[in-house]
């Protein structure tokens, strides 16, 4: 989340200008590596967080209070990672 949290506020701090150089259009290119790699990482994240969250639906479902805590906590731990 700190790569894209900060890639994104570098390209938009380069963005603002009224012209962009060379080197800010190299710098660009550099960010948005930085960048598409943290998408990725937070897709996969995201990608795990709907199963673990599906496993407490499911465990919720048939009263399994292990599988919840489980599931959940793991959930959890992932989903503070998107909202730091």
């Amino acid at each position: 989340m700190t790569n894209f949290s900060e890639g994104n506020a570098q390209l938009a701090e380069i963005l603002s200008s009224d012209t962009l150089s060379n080197e800010q259009m190299g710098e660009i290119h550099m960010l948005t590596y930085t960048i598409e790699n943290a998408l990725q990482k937070i897709d996969a994240e995201v990608d795990a967080m709907a199963v673990a969250l599906e496993e407490v639906h499911l465990g919720s479902e048939t009263l399994d209070q292990e599988r919840v805590s489980t599931h959940g906590a793991d959930y959890l731990d992932t989903a503070q990672t998107l909202v730091e």
